[in-house]
């Protein structure tokens, strides 16, 4: 989850980070921008993340949201989903 650039970046290094058994579901995106994983969701801006319609068991940020308060509610949204993060 990121800009599509920052996706883009972390998809050329997953190899890197990806831990074994991993199964890589696609992205989504903040903002405009095309990206090689299948797009799950495309967002105008990291606030708009619902995470309750997620059908995943992990999120992984390709980087960090704008501000402290954007990453407390994101991981907030996450618990409440149960997504590990």
């Amino acid at each position: 989850m990121g800009s599509a650039s920052a996706v883009r970046d972390a998809w050329s290094a997953r190899e890197t980070w990806r831990a074994r058994g991993m199964t890589l579901l696609g992205a989504i995106v903040i903002g405009p921008g095309e990206v090689e994983p299948q797009l799950i969701a495309r967002l105008p801006a990291w606030d708009a993340l619902n995470a309750d319609v997620l059908a995943c068991e992990t999120l992984i940020l390709a980087e960090p949201p704008r501000s402290a308060a954007l990453s407390r509610d994101l991981l907030h949204k996450a618990a409440n989903a149960r997504i590990s993060h």
